[in-house]
């Protein structure tokens, strides 16, 4: 996807990932 979500910003290192964390 071209633009990303907030917490992809805030966490590059894990895109989709983090927001499952979140």
């Amino acid at each position: 996807q071209d633009h990303l979500p907030a917490y992809a910003a805030i966490r590059p290192n894990s895109n989709f990932g983090g927001a499952k964390n979140i």
